[in-house]
């Protein structure tokens, strides 16, 4: 029995993708959840927990329309609140301000980079240059910033993490969601 041909393997992957394409999960902005958020977007802890844990409700999805990767399952990320726009809008990118709705939340993320159905980091940057010290996670960070990215198409930054590190972030507004 013969090898497949390269024409073969890519005939292969392209119909992989094209049978995702055709029932592509719904889903929504931020901007469309942002006025009811975090609770349109979160569990509270059970009833008679003395945690306060908020947890993501709803699968979060890479947010360029037309891809459905799926970033992380529901309840694997926690919401905390920090300063907004603590991740860098390059000129041209998708997330300038007048493209978004700027949130003070994030989706904090520990474990591991496996604690993600699917995930991409950029290479190490430092620190200071990268994020202002107010940012989580930054104050004991030994580490350098790993920007989180979509690992189908490459888009982002969606988040930060640090090089070593078991934690993560990602931006609220930077993310689509199962749409419910």
């Amino acid at each position: 029995m013969s090898a497949p041909s390269q024409a073969d393997i890519l005939a292969a992957l392209q119909s992989q993708g094209s049978l995702r394409a055709k029932n592509p999960p719904k889903t929504v902005p931020h901007a469309h959840l942002a006025s009811s958020a975090p609770d349109s977007l979160t569990n509270t802890a059970a009833e008679g927990s003395s945690s306060s844990t908020r947890t993501n409700s709803r699968k979060l999805y890479c947010p360029r329309e037309g891809c459905s990767c799926v970033i992380i399952g529901p309840g694997a990320a926690e919401w905390i609140e920090a300063d907004a726009s603590l991740i860098p809008a390059e000129e041209g990118s998708p997330f300038t301000n007048d493209k978004i709705t700027p949130s003070r939340g994030y989706w904090f993320v520990t474990g591991s980079p496996f604690a993600f159905d699917n995930i991409g980091f950029s290479r190490a940057v430092e620190v200071a240059e990268a994020l202002p010290a107010s940012a989580p996670g930054v104050e004991g960070a030994t580490g350098r910033v790993k920007w989180l990215i979509c690992a189908e198409c490459d888009l982002g930054p969606l988040g930060w993490s640090f090089e070593g590190g078991k934690e993560a972030w990602l931006a609220v507004d930077r993310l689509r969601y199962e749409d419910k």
